[in-house]
């Protein structure tokens, strides 16, 4: 989910696409279309962006398995943002599952990064701060988040899929061996056989 179709607005609490935006702070702004787009690769114009120094929940109205968005701070160009910013996960009983702290980088133009979540366990919500004693240029110290992607349903991890392929083979080894032990032979691992499943 991006941004781009939404007219800009001043706002405390947003929601769209079953995600509830709640931001406590000095000002935010959901559809900026004044947003950095030059050497960026995380987020785009029309972003939600906001004064660093207030605090940024997402509450979805579904718990979700995966998360990711990218965010930004106005940093100074072809710097490195330190701690940029914290993420706070909360289960579904309300109870911090996870606590994550990145870093924003950039070539050519200003810190950026991107947050990417998969678990096995449901989200409720993410908490997300900004570092806001960092070099700035322009008004005040920024930040802005861009394509927000999440998953209601678990996304299975790379293993899983390798032991689903070896499920499937054991199943056809198993009944490779019925179907010969019903003709009344044994398998026989020096001959070729033309056996029809």
């Amino acid at each position: 989910m991006n941004f781009t179709n939404i007219p800009e607005t001043a706002f405390t609490s947003y929601t769209i696409e079953n995600i509830t935006f709640n931001y406590s702070g000095p000002y935010a702004t959901i559809g900026d279309p004044n947003g950095p787009s030059q050497g960026m690769q995380y987020v785009a114009p029309k972003w939600l962006t906001g004064h660093a120094g207030g605090t940024l929940t997402m509450t979805f109205a579904q718990p979700v398995f995966a998360l990711g968005f990218g965010f930004a701070l106005n940093g100074e160009p072809g710097t490195t943002i330190t701690n940029a910013i914290n993420i706070s996960l909360i289960d579904q009983n309300s109870v911090l599952a996870s606590s994550t702290t990145l870093d924003a980088s950039s070539v050519s133009w200003t810190p950026e990064g991107r947050f990417d979540f998969n678990g096995a366990n449901a989200i409720q919500s993410a908490s997300v701060t900004f570092r806001s004693d960092f070099p700035f240029h322009a008004w005040d110290p920024m930040f802005g988040i861009d394509n927000v992607s999440y998953a209601i349903t678990p996304i299975p991890e790379p293993s899983a899929y390798a032991m689903a392929a070896g499920a499937i083979s054991l199943l056809y080894v198993v009944r490779v061996r019925r179907k010969l032990q019903a003709l009344g032979s044994k398998p026989n691992m020096g001959q070729a056989e033309d056996v029809r499943l």
